[in-house]
């Protein structure tokens, strides 16, 4: 998507506000965060916002890139899938996660894999 705004129109979405580093990474909160860049002015924007899709997020056993510890304040039953609300204070927000009732369910502190191949670096709120 062009934007946090059509990211969000289009579907649920989690959208990160960061700063570019030099090294090409986005700091989120206290994180640093890779991922893919979607147009120049996003690749070239010091302010940027991140969006990632709630079906992208990946649990995780141990640390990792793009990992980042998450406590599950909310589960929701929607039909065939698992709606979670995870906390994610290392970044400043809240997520929402959604995966097949099929998987184990998760509670309390859990880690969380950001995938940089799903998390679309966009340019900052104008």
């Amino acid at each position: 998507p062009p934007g946090a705004y059509a990211a969000q129109f289009l579907g649920k979405a989690n959208v990160l506000s960061g700063a570019a580093q030099p090294d090409g990474q986005v700091r989120v909160g206290s994180v640093a965060l890779r991922a893919t860049a979607s147009d120049a002015s996003a690749s070239s924007a010091q302010d940027v916002q991140l969006m990632i899709r709630p079906e992208a997020l990946r649990w995780a056993d141990a640390d990792g890139p793009n990992t980042v510890s998450v406590t599950c304040r909310q589960v929701q039953m929607l039909g065939s899938l698992r709606q979670y609300t995870l906390d994610a204070a290392d970044l400043g927000c809240e997520l929402l996660l959604l995966e097949p009732t099929d998987r184990p369910a998760v509670s309390g502190p859990a880690r969380l894999r950001l995938p940089e191949a799903s998390l679309y670096r966009l340019p900052g709120r104008q």
